[in-house]
């Protein structure tokens, strides 16, 4: 019983933090959240974002980086 309560307990905080993430990336403006997503979410390397999105991988860097300080900021807002 133990084991289950802590598990559920888990569950739930790691869902209400999933939502907190969508609902923060849902404010953010399309040019990074495309590549944030691809980078987190998928899983995909700079270089094949660069190649998804058709921009330079110093373009990617960049938007990922602002994507992060901007997710920060709404988040806190949250």
């Amino acid at each position: 019983d133990f084991l289950d309560k802590e598990n559920i307990e888990e569950n739930f905080d790691r869902n209400e933090s999933k939502e907190k993430v969508e609902r923060c990336l849902k404010q953010l403006p399309l040019i990074y959240t495309e590549p944030l997503s691809l980078y987190y979410i998928e899983e995909k390397s700079y270089e094949e974002i660069s190649d998804i999105l058709r921009i330079p991988m110093g373009t990617v860097a960049t938007r990922i980086n602002r994507a992060k300080i901007l997710m920060k900021k709404i988040c806190q807002k949250i």
